[in-house]
């Protein structure tokens, strides 16, 4: 799986030839929310005590530090806006999209194309599942414990490898599916602030290894323990797909080291249309609601034209790398109406895929393929 990007659409116009500073505001906000029967499911993978094997775990808080926006213009030139004391703490009880944190920065105006978060290396977990005796322990020398702590579960500090193994910032980078421009205001036609909804998830994005009474952390992951996705044009709505069948803390099996392959998260901003998918799949796992072929000079660019059609089919490309001169496999999915319900994930490999019939997305009509995999999803949250 590729590193986690962070997709901002950023619709801002405008002319933006001062060097002037705008006020910006980065508004994060708790990602998809579920019902509790949707979070629960009976079957053997659940236990009293934590079964050996490798597990999925949706921490009950968790809380990471986001330090800079870094944002590029075509020429390759940069400007880094600081964040500081920008430190949400995600609730896994509360409600989809109800906010978080907000955090001000300032960012010169001018025209850009991409734009990397800053986000710390060591973050906060804390797990407290009865269930299945899984608890965040600071006095364990791993932070977890099959037994609950006296006063309870705590936060534990969660540390994964840097860029390259070292350092302790880490770069989740975006490429913008156009330019945006940020100006002062009226003077130059752009905008006298810029506002970016950051959703905040994390069902199913920390993983531990379980070995008798031995639970440890899996930080073999470049990636925080927490999804990020933004926008300017609001959080519109988000999904998360299961191909277990549960949000809630679960074993994978004593043989996996995955990160539930198979799952699918779908990001709309603002609905009905799909701006971004990730899919977790072997090599790159995202695909954005954009044709490749209008945008160059870029080693990472958008591409894989999410769209959902009329049929309420959502459906979406994945390349073999994000110059996407090839692909790895076009997929089908029906949307369901109701969390809860199954979606047959529908994929078949291909090295090439069909341009859309109109526009730069499938909403004009997903292709027809011969699946050569299916794999069954329960929409666990919205």
């Amino acid at each position: 799986m590729s590193q986690l990007r962070l997709l901002l659409v950023l619709l801002i116009v405008g002319c933006g030839n001062s060097t002037s500073t705008v006020a910006g505001l980065a508004r994060i906000v708790h990602g998809p929310g579920a019902s509790p029967g949707t979070l629960t499911r009976s079957g053997s993978r659940y236990a009293t005590t934590p079964i050996d094997g490798h597990w999925a775990i949706s921490p009950d808080q968790g809380k990471v530090t986001l330090v800079s926006l870094t944002f590029h213009d075509a020429g390759g030139g940069s400007k880094q806006a600081t964040l500081s004391n920008c430190a949400p703490t995600y609730q896994r009880r509360d409600a989809s999209l109800s906010s978080i944190l907000d955090c001000p920065f300032l960012v010169p105006s001018g025209t850009y194309v991409s734009v990397d978060l800053g986000v710390s290396t060591t973050a906060q977990v804390l797990i407290n599942d009865a269930t299945n005796n899984i608890y965040s322990d600071p006095a364990s020398s791993t932070g977890l414990s099959n037994t609950a702590p006296s006063g309870g579960a705590q936060f534990v500090n969660l540390t994964v490898p840097g860029p390259g193994g070292s350092g302790n910032v880490m770069t989740v980078t975006s490429v913008l599916q156009t330019p945006f421009v940020v100006g002062t205001g009226k003077s130059d036609g752009g905008s006298a602030s810029v506002e970016l909804t950051i959703v905040a998830d994390m069902i199913h994005t920390v993983f531990i290894d379980v070995r008798g009474s031995s639970l440890t952390f899996d930080k073999s992951l470049p990636q925080p323990p927490v999804m990020l996705v933004a926008s300017v044009t609001g959080p519109g709505k988000v999904e998360y797909y299961s191909p277990l069948g549960t949000g809630k803390n679960v074993q994978m099996g004593l043989a996996s080291t995955g990160n539930e392959a198979g799952s699918v998260r779908v990001f709309y901003a603002p609905p009905p249309q799909p701006s971004f998918v990730f899919h977790v799949v072997p090599g790159p796992s995202e695909a954005f609601a954009a044709n490749p072929a209008r945008f160059t000079g870029s080693n990472f660019k958008p591409g894989g034209y999410l769209g959902l059609d009329s049929t309420g089919t959502a459906c979406w490309a994945l390349p073999t790398d994000f110059t996407w001169a090839s692909y790895s496999q076009l997929c089908t999915m029906k949307v369901p109406a109701n969390v809860g319900e199954t979606a047959s994930l529908r994929c078949q490999h291909l090295s090439s895929v069909p341009a859309p019939v109109s526009g730069d997305t499938y909403a004009s009509g997903c292709p027809t393929i011969a699946p050569d995999s299916t794999t069954t999803l329960t929409l666990v949250a919205r």
